[in-house]
């Protein structure tokens, strides 16, 4: 959740705020200013607005009077920064050797956005992102890397590094890069079809040099050197 319209007031965002392996991988981009006359301790501006640009999650156009004023003041950016004030935990599940989730924004601005996460033990980590929406709209899906990380085709590779990611997205989708001082921006854009599928996998220590094969509905499959390996998943 996120503190989107003022005071103590909360938004479901369906993001994944920090992906963690002895340092930050991925996290939300946002900077917390101090208010120098205050005591420390009140110094902290606690319901500061954080653009939906800064998160990792789904990006929709704006619709409506929204983006009129938008087009006319052009300050905010393109995207929304209104999804609902509650997303749906449609299944969590816990066990020795696998854990999943998956939750579910309804009916933002007419797009449905349902994130599922697939955990195995001492395994890679699976994140489908499923949008879908009536207007035939693109959307994209923004992941805020550590900069240290290098983007190759839809690779994410960090030399030296533990871990590696990998974009599988649909036909006619684009993954685009942009670097800053204290990230790496991947942003990856459905076509105009009005429904957005990607695939991020993230590929710890033994099986970061792993390839994808295929996905269906219950299974996952990856290479690595020579070895196929099918990762049943639960929907």
């Amino acid at each position: 959740n996120l503190r989107f319209t003022g005071w103590h007031r909360y938004k479901a965002s369906n993001s994944i705020s920090l992906i963690y392996a002895g340092t930050p991988l991925v996290e939300e981009q946002h900077t917390q200013d101090l208010i120098s006359w205050l005591p420390i301790g009140r110094a902290l501006v606690r319901d500061k607005r954080i653009p939906i640009e800064q998160l990792n999650t789904l990006l929709i156009p704006r619709t409506g009077l929204d983006a009129v004023l938008n087009s006319l003041v052009s300050i905010f950016g393109p995207y929304a920064q209104d999804p609902p004030f509650y997303a749906k935990i449609q299944n969590f599940e816990t066990s020795e050797s696998y854990d999943y989730s998956i939750t579910q924004l309804k009916d933002w601005n007419g797009w449905t956005f349902t994130r599922s996460i697939h955990f195995f033990q001492d395994g890679p980590v699976f994140i489908i992102d499923n949008a879908t929406s009536k207007r035939n709209q693109s959307a994209k899906i923004n992941w805020h890397f550590n900069p240290d990380y290098q983007l190759n085709q839809n690779e994410i590779e960090m030399a030296g590094g533990d871990v590696n990611f990998l974009l599988v997205g649909q036909d006619k989708g684009s993954i685009t890069q942009l670097r800053k001082e204290n990230e790496l921006l991947v942003e990856y854009e459905s076509p105009q079809t009005g429904e957005l599928r990607l695939l991020t996998i993230i590929l710890p220590g033994h099986l970061r040099n792993a390839t994808f094969l295929e996905q269906t509905e219950n299974k996952i499959s990856l290479e690595v050197n020579g070895t196929v390996t099918d990762y049943e998943i639960y929907h």
